[in-house]
């Protein structure tokens, strides 16, 4: 494990490569960057964060907030099985993901196709960490 004075030096290496190397001037902090800031208020103040990343206040504080919701985003939920008289239902269906980008479905999905969808999702979300 690294010590809190290593972890600061690599959040503001990354934080720096990420500001130099971004394809636009205004654009949301990747994920695994909020992630490194957050950690880092378990050891430094927030004023001591903020000023070392040169990053708002306001953010630290967003994205320390949603690393602790209750509901997160990456976490399957067990549903209950479906009977059949529902083998097939409309859905409305919209995944965002921490990268920004969102994929909907509509339209009329049996349970096959809905298991097949999930597990697909639950195995990507499994090799892209």
């Amino acid at each position: 494990m690294q010590n809190p004075d290593e972890m600061m030096a690599l959040a503001i290496n990354a934080f720096k490569e990420w500001r130099e190397t971004r394809q636009h001037a205004v654009s949301k902090t990747p994920k695994v960057l909020q992630q490194q800031a957050v950690a880092l208020l378990a050891h430094f103040s927030s004023s001591k964060v903020i000023s070392a990343l040169n990053i708002s206040g306001t953010n630290i504080k967003l994205w320390s907030k949603h690393g602790h919701n209750k509901h997160d985003p990456t976490e399957f939920v067990t549903l209950p099985s479906l009977d059949e008289s529902s083998l097939h239902a409309q859905l409305s269906m919209e995944l965002a993901f921490g990268n920004g980008c969102y994929m909907r479905f509509y339209g009329e999905i049996s349970p096959a196709q809905l298991t097949a969808l999930t597990q697909s999702v639950n195995t990507s979300s499994r090799t892209a960490s």
